[in-house]
């Protein structure tokens, strides 16, 4: 065992006091001077904590005891908090939520990008902060000759059986324990793992997409009849690589001011209906007093973005890779009248460059948690747009992208922080950004 990866072979425990909180929801204290990370905590938490895990500069701890608690400890509402991995911070208020989360967003742009002239306004609160979520996902874990639906849990490998979840649906919600009903009918025809996707309307009716990398053979037999056997569930997909089941209807719809727009579970879509709503405001009335011309979309799912857009005048290139999302997103510009958008299914990094060659004002980026490529961000300094909005829901790699961006004259105009997931670390930031032609023509006369 070398001195780096220690794990803890007995059973001492520690006293300590949480004075920070580092994002992922890891209260900070400290062990003979050595940064201890503590889960479950809360700043001010007078604790006892076992380490289980002691590197060269820091140690992993397992809460044993709150002593005396912090002024924003709460009572968790879910009862497989701190065993299912889904939330972080369900054990202190919603204001202290909302302070956390400010301070990582600062973190992340003031002393991890550098950026010292930001300035970071609050976090907008949700006015949902349970039962928000419009899709989870669960993973399927064989069992015997079945499957067992759940949550991977906190240790990242064992399963948690779930019959309900407060963030996705109120606790006497029946589709959670129809979902393990049925999971453990489905033959696992010898598959270790497997998927359910459940997506939530507005009305409270589900639509479940099945993942398998082979059908059960009784597929057909167990999910067929649910559509009309449940009224709640407006219907099933099940895939595989080779074969496809449909059951009832698997399209949902929502509206955007005076656009709609069509998905599936196959295409992403925000997650918080409420947030993103305000999301999308917030980008409208930024690009009100923008020149009109060519604006691209990156990462643009089913086109909420790029119709917006093109609404407002741009003419609009979203780009994709999911086809499902592509082809959903050309049907809703053509149903919503907007001729001036066209989709592409693409990486974004794969023909980037030769869109930023045409010239667009705007650039829109909604990367995944990892943020966008080295070769995304060289494409952006090569070619760069005179205004480029990123929205990113992971502090971490959005600070590593605006120290790129905004050491090679990219400055930031606003920022703008929205709480799309109460209850967890994950934290959704909007900024505005400016190409400096300034700055850069006092580089280049530096080189000359």
């Amino acid at each position: 065992m070398t001195e780096d990866n220690k794990v803890a072979s007995h059973s001492i425990q520690y006293r300590g006091k949480i004075d920070a909180m580092a994002f992922g929801g890891l209260g900070i204290t400290r062990q003979n001077g050595l940064v201890t990370f503590v889960p479950y905590t809360a700043i001010g938490d007078d604790i006892r904590y076992l380490p289980t895990k002691v590197k060269k500069n820091f140690s992993m701890a397992e809460l044993v005891e709150v002593v005396h608690p912090g002024n924003g400890r709460t009572i968790p509402l879910c009862p497989y908090y701190g065993k299912c991995g889904g939330c972080q911070l369900q054990h202190v208020t919603y204001p202290t939520q909302m302070n956390y989360k400010r301070n990582w967003v600062e973190d992340a742009i003031k002393r991890q990008a550098g950026i010292s002239y930001a300035v970071i306004p609050d976090v907008t609160p949700a006015k949902s902060i349970w039962n928000y979520r419009r899709r989870i996902s669960l993973t399927l874990k064989a069992h015997e000759n079945t499957f067992k639906a759940g949550y991977i849990a906190d240790d990242q490998k064992s399963l948690v059986e779930v019959t309900q979840c407060q963030i996705f649906t109120k606790a006497d919600d029946p589709v959670l324990p129809l979902v393990s009903s049925l999971s453990r009918k489905l033959s696992n025809e010898g598959q270790a793992e497997g998927k359910v996707s459940i997506l939530k309307e507005m009305d409270e009716r589900y639509i479940l997409h099945f993942h398998f990398r082979t059908m059960p053979k009784n597929a057909s037999l167990i999910l067929k009849p649910l559509v009309a056997e449940y009224p709640f569930i407006k219907g099933i997909l099940a895939t595989s690589p080779r074969q496809s089941l449909q059951y009832g209807q698997i399209e949902s719809s929502f509206t955007i001011d005076d656009l709609s727009f069509h998905f599936s579970p196959k295409a992403f879509v925000q997650n918080h209906p409420e947030q993103s709503l305000n999301i999308y405001h917030s980008l409208t009335s930024h690009i009100k007093d923008l020149k009109r011309g060519l604006a691209l979309d990156l990462y643009c799912g089913v086109g909420v973005f790029s119709l917006l857009l093109g609404k407002h005048g741009f003419n609009t290139v979203g780009v994709e890779l999911n086809d499902a999302a592509v082809q959903f997103a050309t049907r809703n510009a053509k149903e919503n009248g907007i001729g001036n958008v066209q989709f592409l299914k693409e990486d974004a990094e794969h023909k980037l460059l030769t869109h930023l060659k045409e010239k667009p004002s705007l650039v829109v980026i909604n990367p995944p948690r990892e943020g966008i490529s080295a070769k995304v961000t060289q494409s952006l300094l090569s070619y760069p747009p005179e205004k480029l909005v990123y929205i990113s829901c992971m502090p971490p790699t959005l600070g590593r992208d605006l120290k790129l961006l905004c050491d090679k004259n990219y400055h930031v105009d606003s920022i703008e922080i929205y709480d799309m997931f109460p209850q967890t670390t994950h934290v959704e930031t909007v900024v505005i950004l400016s190409y400096d032609k300034k700055r850069k023509r006092l580089c280049d006369s530096d080189k000359s």
